[in-house]
């Protein structure tokens, strides 16, 4: 690790497969990470422009800052981070938040231009849609 004025922070961690148990679970888990713990501790107190948490379908949870003034807190943040996911530190009210913006994510208008990248990338027919 090089410490400097800002970092660009990434760390991913072994993680269920979208086939297997828990992963569902781990996808709402990911936006609490995100909104209510990471957010706060590497935006808003550690001053990073910006963090973020992913969870991809072969089994990689993922979190990163950009423009982050710390280094050695931040990854502490990260596994504090999962820690709180384990032992279940979130409120019933925060768990519906974050089923909310996750199934608001999953039922998204799609506009035209969207649309148009997605078939390019992906070569899926019009008929498809």
């Amino acid at each position: 690790m090089v410490d400097s004025l800002t970092n660009y922070n990434y760390i991913g961690i072994k993680a269920p497969r979208i086939w297997e148990d828990n992963y569902a679970s781990l996808t709402i888990g990911r936006k609490l990470l995100e909104s209510k713990y990471l957010h706060k501790l590497i935006r808003e107190q550690g001053g990073a422009y910006g963090s973020s948490v992913g969870l991809d379908s072969e089994g990689m949870l993922f979190m990163s800052s950009y423009r982050d003034p710390n280094l050695e807190k931040t990854y502490q943040n990260f596994f504090k981070g999962v820690q709180s996911l384990l032992n279940d530190e979130f409120s019933n009210e925060e768990l519906i938040g974050a089923m909310l913006r996750h199934f608001s994510s999953m039922d998204n208008v799609w506009r035209k231009d969207q649309i148009g990248t997605l078939k390019f990338y992906s070569l899926i027919e019009e008929d498809d849609y």
